[in-house]
């Protein structure tokens, strides 16, 4: 933690009221979830872009969870249809993408 606390001068992540009140509404069952939904958003909206770049293993490292824990977050919010995740071809990073659309969510 830095001195002082944290503060909005040293960086925040915008983000709309209407999604972040619907993931609160959605991922009630698992932490390791809304674990993951809220690095992707800070890593790609906190950066004002639509994506994020991750590992697996690195998502793990930033959320303290093993890969096969980090695996089967991804994987359930894929099949709940909140979160995009996207092969790079030549990268070993993976592209993030919250779905904005919640009204498609599961």
């Amino acid at each position: 933690m830095t001195a002082g606390g944290p503060q909005l001068e040293r960086g925040h992540t915008r983000i709309a009221n209407e999604l972040l009140e619907q993931l609160a509404k959605h991922l009630t069952i698992s932490g390791c979830q809304m674990g993951v939904m809220l690095m992707v958003i800070r890593f790609s909206y906190g950066y004002g872009r639509k994506h994020a770049d991750f590992t697996l293993a690195e998502l793990g490292r930033l959320l303290g969870m093993d890969r096969s824990n980090t695996r089967r977050a991804v994987m359930a919010l894929q099949g709940k249809n909140m979160l995009a995740v996207t092969p790079r071809h030549g990268h070993k990073r993976q592209r993030f993408q919250i779905r904005k659309d919640w009204r498609r969510w599961v």
